[in-house]
């Protein structure tokens, strides 16, 4: 599923070739992240996780009526950012075990969407209304 999202992703980047690279750019990122987060104590890497979750997932904006925020975009998720996010989510799970499990919450939304957005795409491509 990564490689696909990542190839929709890279649009026309991926057709000619690129994605090895932009796909190596993103493994020397992950672990260069996790290598930096393994420095930081969790008051400094909550914040951080935080802010790098909220960067992929699509944007908010205060409606007029003062209610709740909604999506500013209509849901729609930029693939570019939510895949590196969910790569350097995994590496930190996989890495830091039980330690990161309190952060396993904090994305599961972002990958659910995700994995949403791909089911969609996959059925709109097939003709087939996506199942909710």
């Amino acid at each position: 599923a990564h490689t696909l999202g990542r190839r929709e992703a890279l649009g026309p980047v991926a057709a000619q070739g690129g994605a090895r690279d932009v796909g190596a750019v993103e493994r020397a990122a992950v672990q260069l992240a996790v290598g930096l987060t393994l420095r930081l104590n969790d008051g400094l890497f909550s914040p951080l996780f935080n802010s790098l979750v909220s960067w992929a997932e699509p944007p908010l904006e205060q409606p007029a009526g003062g209610g709740g925020r909604e999506r500013a975009d209509g849901g729609q998720l930029a693939p570019a950012r939510a895949w590196p996010t969910l790569m350097l989510a995994r590496a930190l799970l996989e890495r830091l075990r039980g330690l990161a499990t309190v952060y396993a919450a904090r994305v599961l939304p972002l990958a659910t969407a995700v994995l949403a957005a791909r089911a969609g795409a996959s059925a709109a491509s097939a003709g087939t209304p996506a199942a909710k």
